[in-house]
């Protein structure tokens, strides 16, 4: 087995047994924890920003026009 089939095997089971309240928690904190730790703030900006842009021209598509 490789390196890489033993981490998805692992990992594949580690994500089987969490219920939807710990995975959603792991993943904020991984989340947070990575962009506190690998973004600049002008990085931080831009993906602030595309985010909530897109969402806003989804929600409010009349407002866009």
């Amino acid at each position: 087995m490789t390196r890489l089939e033993k981490l998805e095997r692992y990992v594949d089971a580690v994500v089987q047994d969490m219920d939807w309240k710990t995975m959603y928690e792991y993943i904020y904190v991984s989340l947070l924890y990575d962009l506190e730790h690998s973004t600049t703030d002008e990085e931080l900006d831009e993906l602030y920003n595309e985010y909530f842009e897109d969402n806003e021209n989804q929600l409010n598509p009349k407002d866009n026009e």
